[in-house]
């Protein structure tokens, strides 16, 4: 799946807008006033250097990733190019870090008003990716199974989403031909993946279903006070969405987010089920993923866009614009044979979730869902917090 359109826009002074740098260890450093200014060429960012804490203000060049000399005047940039601009400065035989400035002719939607600006409390959610499919005969009892576990629980306590990657069916309306779970998570159908860290496939008894519940209670129990808060702010109008990510640190961590694109209410026929069945209607369907980490060897994978280090208290933004055509027609040439249902606008809706890393039992460093929340593509989500 290609990405339409993603912006990296950090908030927090001093973050690089990935976790790989462009000058290494140094004592100069730049930071910018703000990291998302509008592409017009009179909105501006202001930029800051220092050396070993001392501001700088003459004598210091500013570049760009390729190493091109920017002009850059009385420290202010601006530009009429969209885009991601990396920026680093040298002063004498110093060299910086790079910063990243988000350049956007888009409206950005505002942050939600932060209900308790003086807290990290979050209320934490786990992450619930289902894999699935219309003509997998197994899930048929597996979403039966998966009914009766969300049904004795707070549903508020996780984020759904069902990714229909069962081999090709030809009445499956949600049908993802690519390759995410056997990459990343290396599935079986039907599964579904917690945090990315505990694969849930047993179907046939309630002993599987209370290991199920004992996995959610336990990741979400993980998550208190560690879990970041997620806040969001879409408008959707003209066929595209404009989505703005707003991630406030519970603890020092480098985080990364994802969003996906869900839609309620797809009418595919169930394998082994019979006209009438609710299994026949699908909801919280994937369409869309956008949290592309890298492609290489191993495939893609969808640990999400890098919001580079963020203190505890502090924030980090990423505006997700996508255009909904494009999307659609994207997919429909990559596979002329697997034409998806249109989508009904009045029941898309997104989630969004951030990552970060931790060790597993092996002492290995791994990717998990640090918090996940269900948003509106048209309305405000703001920060949720313990009571």
């Amino acid at each position: 799946m290609l990405a339409v359109a993603s912006l990296a826009i950090v908030s927090c002074k001093g973050v690089s807008g990935d976790d790989g740098y462009i000058g290494g260890e140094s004592s100069l450093k730049i930071v910018a006033d703000k990291n998302l200014i509008q592409s017009n060429g009179q909105d501006y960012a202001t930029l800051e250097v220092t050396l070993n804490g001392e501001k700088v203000t003459d004598n210091v060049s500013f570049y760009d990733d390729k190493d091109n000399l920017l002009d850059i005047d009385d420290f202010k940039f601006s530009t009429e190019k969209p885009g991601v601009h990396k920026i680093w400065a040298s002063y004498g035989v110093e060299i910086s870090d790079a910063i990243e400035i988000i350049a956007t002719a888009v409206p950005i939607p505002a942050t939600p008003s932060d209900p308790a600006p003086a807290s990290t409390d979050f209320k934490a959610r786990v992450l619930c990716l289902q894999f699935t499919g219309t003509g997998c005969s197994y899930c048929t009892e597996f979403m039966g199974r998966l009914k009766n576990v969300m049904e004795n629980r707070d549903s508020d306590d996780y984020v759904w989403a069902a990714a229909h990657t069962y081999p090709y069916s030809t009445d499956d309306p949600a049908q993802l031909s690519w390759d995410w779970p056997e990459k990343v998570f290396s599935v079986t159908h039907p599964s579904v993946v917690l945090d990315y860290r505990h694969t849930y496939f047993y179907y046939q008894t309630v002993t599987s279903e209370t290991d199920f519940m004992s996995y959610v209670n336990k990741f979400k129990a993980d998550k208190e006070g560690v879990a970041a808060g997620i806040a969001v702010n879409s408008s959707m109008a003209d066929d595209q969405i404009v989505a703005k990510v707003t991630v406030k640190a519970a603890e020092d961590a480098v985080y990364r987010v994802v969003a996906l694109l869900l839609e309620d209410g797809l009418k595919g026929s169930q394998t082994q089920t019979v006209a009438g069945d609710w299994r026949n209607t699908h909801n919280s369907c994937i369409r869309y993923v956008d949290g592309k980490y890298s492609t290489g060897a191993a495939g893609d994978q969808y640990y999400g866009y890098s919001l580079g280090e963020i203190k505890k208290g502090q924030t980090a933004d990423y505006l997700f614009v996508w255009t909904l055509d494009e999307i659609w027609n994207n997919h429909n040439a990559s596979d002329k044979d697997n034409l998806w249902d249109k989508w009904v606008a009045s029941n898309l809706r997104m989630a969004v979730y951030v990552t970060t890393i931790t060790k597993n039992a092996d002492g290995e460093e791994v990717y998990y869902v640090n918090n996940a929340v269900n948003a509106s593509v048209n309305g405000e989500t703001p920060f949720e917090y313990n009571k």
